[in-house]
């Protein structure tokens, strides 16, 4: 083999690399997501994001506290600022501008985070085994296991952060609750369990009412969006049925499923994002699906993440933030060009 055979084949090998280098770097540029910093803290369960706020839970150990670890969004990525001691168990958080609501074990904590590096408590309210947590314009709905164990439903009035004000109270009954997501829009709340989805009725805050139920296995989450509640679904028993599930609720009394999406590996969160929604996976990333056509969801990207499980996902347009409980949080933005303005995501039906 000649010396020149040899050097026209090294000449061909770096033109191939320079070309496959240039065709991942031009695929990076058509993606919609841009990474926008992490969070790299093992045992992280729930994230928030309220403009440049991105607040994080991280579960203690057998001789450690859960700790609330507070960072900004900087043109050179994301800074952790400050952290907040928790002296029991914590399980869900939410901002709202710039305070924070926790749910613990015992009930709800306002914290303020005016200034993100000395976050200071506000106030509590006692409820018994707060899950899940969801705030919109002003309340607090919490998904609870209750001093009985089964599922209770509560509103909290949280516009004051330092007078929390407990509002209503609803019993649903779950046995499950522990394993439920909810979901806030407009006079509706959906609460998504191993059993399906039910709805609550919440324009009187201090009287909810229970309005439907839509019945089904493996529900892990649930996003709503304009009449339609989307369903997060890991179904072990039947894999084809592993993805989202689109629930037509113009008559909440009468849910009724029109659309799905199958996803590749199992489905373990779901978040409205400007009118479409995000889906989180344990092994293939995050989806961003559009429901234009709610009875065919439609992939408009994915964002891949190599060795993360998408467990809890947080929105706040344009921002996605996620968390996997080994790897901590990741914090992601989207270009401008890939969805039309964003459009209205509250119901519209009365």
């Amino acid at each position: 083999m000649s010396p020149r055979f040899d050097l026209r084949h090294l000449q061909t090998a770096f033109l191939v690399t320079i070309l496959v280098s240039a065709a991942a770097t031009s695929a990076d540029d058509q993606s919609c997501f841009v990474e926008r910093g992490r969070i790299r803290t093992p045992h992280i369960t729930a994230v928030a994001i309220s403009g440049r706020l991105v607040a994080a839970i991280q579960q203690g150990g057998w001789d450690t506290r859960p700790v609330l670890r507070v960072a900004e969004m900087k043109p050179l990525g994301l800074i952790e600022t400050g952290r907040w001691q928790a002296t029991w168990y914590v399980s869900d958080i939410a901002l709202n501008a710039a305070t924070a609501v926790i749910a613990a074990d015992d009930g709800l904590i306002s914290l303020d985070l005016t200034d993100p590096h000395n976050p200071a408590e506000l106030d509590f309210v006692g409820l018994a085994g707060v899950q899940h947590l969801a705030v919109s314009d002003g309340l607090a709905y919490a998904a609870t296991s209750g001093a009985g164990g089964n599922g209770w439903f509560d509103i909290v009035n949280v516009t004051d952060p330092g007078g929390l004000e407990r509002n209503g109270q609803l019993y649903w009954g779950r046995p499950d609750p522990w394993k439920s997501g909810i979901a806030a829009a407009s006079d509706l709340v959906a609460i998504a369990d191993n059993f399906g989805l039910l709805f609550i009725d919440v324009s009187n805050p201090w009287q909810p009412v229970e309005v439907g139920r839509w019945s089904h296995s493996g529900v892990q989450d649930v996003a709503l969006i304009g009449d339609l509640a989307v369903a997060a679904v890991t179904f072990i028993g039947a894999p084809a049925e592993t993805g989202i599930s689109v629930v037509d609720i113009t008559n909440p009394n009468a849910p009724t499923p029109i659309g799905s999406w199958p996803a590749p590996s199992a489905v373990h969160s779901v978040a409205e994002y400007g009118g479409a929604v995000v889906v989180g996976t344990e092994s293939d990333g995050l989806f961003l699906i559009d429901l234009s056509d709610p009875a065919g969801p439609a992939v408009i990207d994915r964002w891949q993440a190599p060795g993360l499980s998408i467990e809890h996902l947080a929105t706040a347009w344009p921002t996605i933030a996620f968390s996997d409980f080994n790897q901590g949080a990741v914090v992601l933005g989207l270009r401008p060009s890939c969805l039309p303005p964003r459009r209205p995501s509250g119901r519209v039906s009365p």
